[in-house]
């Protein structure tokens, strides 16, 4: 089982590295959810919580469940980041 998913260790290390860059960065100014991608229904879950706290419309969940959802996949309060570099201006934004 250790080594099924080997391939994907890439994956994991660079969004360890962004997760620990943004705690020690932001510390308990932001709150991060990590969902396993091959957990669809945690994803979904997520997406239907935003759309209930009116952050995002329910056009744009449906989007982002159909089209955006790959492993590297980064959301801030439901809305999909094109590129990574996005992530720091987009969390200060919300700050």
């Amino acid at each position: 089982m250790e080594q099924d998913f080997t391939h994907h260790q890439k994956e994991r290390v660079s969004l360890g590295e962004l997760y620990r860059e943004s705690i020690d960065t932001y510390g308990e100014k932001v709150s991060i959810i990590y969902c396993d991608p091959r957990n669809f229904l945690s994803i979904f879950i997520y997406f239907i919580r935003q759309a209930g706290r009116k952050k995002l419309p329910l056009h744009k969940v449906a989007f982002s469940i159909l089209f955006h959802i790959k492993r590297e996949a980064i959301f801030i309060n439901g809305h999909f980041l094109k590129e990574k570099r996005e992530y720091h201006p987009a969390i200060q934004k919300h700050l």
